[in-house]
């Protein structure tokens, strides 16, 4: 500890450098009133005339930070060459001064004490990261190597509570063996009367043993993660090995690491180590799944950037694996990667599909509430359909949300003008064939099916409830007639004679749909000639909707149900089909 009279406040720290102030904390005799403050780990940087570079160096550790960040990355290799164009400038730098220091002071960056000519994205992505990892400044030294420099950068881009886990920015360069990158920290605060100021030794002392408490809890985590990858069950990890996987996968290099150990581990005398690692490569990706990572567009991004790290960690240890063939390792490691990146895009496009449809089916319950409280009008009647369809929606589309409404007075109002523009999207063709026109038509005959079929299933629907009504109270309903009889009481039309009325529409309505449907089917089978593929497909809408209108008369037999013995009154039938 130094203790500096009153006269040295407000001296420059470069002034005081040397002067026996290279302890951990200096302690400002300040003047009564004022605060006092504790300054720790000082750092000095060169003269700023010395670096004309300090936008390019920001700029390019931007750029660095921002394509990873963002995974702007055209391919591995495009990353590694902007590295180390990158590497080359910091190197020239180097040449004239033995560090470049990077700044952080407010939301300001400096380099060397000089701040960039402007903030592009680039810079202002680099302030973002620094202000979040709470990184407010580091050291480039000369001797620096492109490793060390890829690993700073590699911290840069991590998640903070990632780097929080490794003991901080500096602690994780310690860690990466970035001996020529270091970083410093500036900390004023007021020192109460009841806090003290360590010496350098007892700090350092601390700092040991806060050391080794986390190389401790760290080579715990690893053992953990070693046998979750060891071991041969492809059982789901259990929550503690899966947590220790995914707080080791931060350090990729040393992840990639524990997977060759164990893949060695486990592999046969005469077994392909490729197999074993892409098994161990799968436990940490199962690994890095579990819980909610999967849920959030965020997390999946931070495990397809973990893959990444990891698979470009992995590669570069196999070629100094012996005994086993590289190029077969490289190509599954390769392959296995590209199958869990592929599983993620799966994910993210199964949940954003997902999302995306459950937003539109409520879209369009609130379209049907809206179609039903203003009676269902066409598209061409109908303020929502116009606007509908003049923000591109299909009029089969338009059709198909009238037909979910299940109102046949909807599909009614609707069918009037789809068969208008059938006849015009006819007209059109025949005038002048082609594709599109083609495809109007289709689109057309579709709607009107679709429409016919709503309106067909409506009536069908009451037909079944009709007939169901009719057999529960046939009984009763003959016992009246019956009784009314006896009493003198003569009805002049009976329900008895309605239903054989009933039952002989139906049979004169069999007549004409029969005539009709073998007309079409023969037709249909080229009986009479050619038939276009336009006319086949109007043909085949003759021919469905006879059908469903087949369906009604059948129903409608099973309301009359007139057993084969009774006559009906042929005559009364005559007066009522010819008035």
């Amino acid at each position: 500890m130094i203790v500096l009279p009153r006269d040295t406040i407000g001296t420059p720290l470069r002034h005081l450098k040397g002067k026996g102030t290279d302890a951990l904390a200096l302690i400002f005799m300040a003047p009564q009133g004022t605060i006092p403050a504790v300054m720790s780990d000082v750092s000095t940087a060169p003269s700023p005339s010395l670096l004309p570079e300090a936008h390019e160096l920001a700029r390019g550790l931007g750029l660095l930070v921002h394509n990873t960040l963002n995974h702007h990355w055209f391919s591995s290799t495009d990353e590694r060459e902007t590295l180390v164009s990158f590497y080359a400038l910091v190197s020239g730098c180097l040449t004239r001064g033995n560090e470049l220091v990077f700044r952080l002071v407010g939301d300001a960056l400096t380099v060397n004490g000089v701040p960039p000519k402007e903030e592009e994205r680039y810079i202002t992505t680099l302030i973002e990261q620094m202000t979040a990892l709470d990184v407010g400044n580091f050291v480039l030294r000369r001797g620096i190597t492109v490793e060390e420099l890829a690993a700073a950068v590699h911290l840069l881009t991590q998640e903070p509570e990632v780097l929080l886990q490794a003991g901080g920015f500096a602690s994780a360069l310690a860690g990466r063996g970035a001996g020529h990158v270091s970083s410093k920290t500036i900390v004023y605060r007021e020192v109460a009367d009841d806090e003290v100021v360590l010496q350098r030794k007892d700090v350092e002392a601390a700092q040991q043993g806060a050391s080794s408490v986390e190389s401790a809890a760290r080579a715990a985590r690893e053992a953990e993660a070693l046998a979750l990858l060891q071991a041969p069950s492809a059982a789901p990890a259990p929550a503690p090995a899966a947590d220790a996987v995914r707080a080791v996968a931060g350090d990729a290099p040393r992840m990639a690491e524990l997977i060759v150990e164990a893949a060695r581990l486990r592999v046969a005398p005469d077994g392909s180590l490729a197999g074993e690692l892409v098994a161990c490569v799968r436990k940490v990706f199962e690994a890095l799944t579990q819980g909610d990572a999967l849920e959030t567009q965020r997390g999946r991004k931070q495990i397809q950037k973990q893959l990444r790290e990891l698979e470009e960690s992995l590669l570069g240890l196999l070629d100094r694996v012996t005994g086993y063939d590289p190029a077969k390792n490289v190509a599954a490691v390769r392959a296995v990667v590209a199958d869990l990146e592929d599983d993620l895009q799966i994910d993210a496009l199964a949940a954003e599909y997902a999302k995306r449809l459950k937003a539109m089916e409520q879209t369009e319950k609130r379209l049907l509430r809206y179609m039903k409280a203003h009676g269902g009008e066409a598209p061409a009647e109908s303020g929502l359909g116009e606007r509908l369809l003049e923000e591109g929606v299909a009029p089969d589309r338009w059709g198909a949300l009238l037909a979910q409404s299940g109102d046949p007075a909807v599909a009614a109002a609707h069918l009037g003008p789809l068969l208008d523009r059938m006849e015009r999207a006819a007209g059109e063709l025949t005038k002048q064939p082609d594709g599109n026109r083609q495809g109007q038509l289709d689109r057309v005959l579709t709607e009107v099916q679709t429409q016919v079929g709503v309106l067909v299933e409506h009536t069908a629907q009451k037909i079944k409830r009709v007939t169901a009504d009719i057999q529960a109270d046939r009984q009763a309903a003959e016992e009246a007639d019956e009784a009314a009889r006896r009493q003198g009481i003569g009805l002049k039309f009976s329900r008895r004679k309605l239903l054989e009325l009933l039952a002989e529409v139906v049979q004169e309505l069999c007549q004409p749909l029969a005539v009709i449907n073998c007309s079409v089917d023969m037709i249909q089978s080229n009986m009479l000639g050619d038939v276009a593929p336009t006319q086949r497909e109007m043909l085949k809408l003759v021919a469905e909707s006879s059908a469903k209108l087949q369906d009604l008369v059948n129903g409608l037999q099973k309301i009359a149900g007139v057993p084969d013995t009774m006559s009906p009154d042929r005559e009364l039938l005559k007066q009522v089909i010819s008035s």
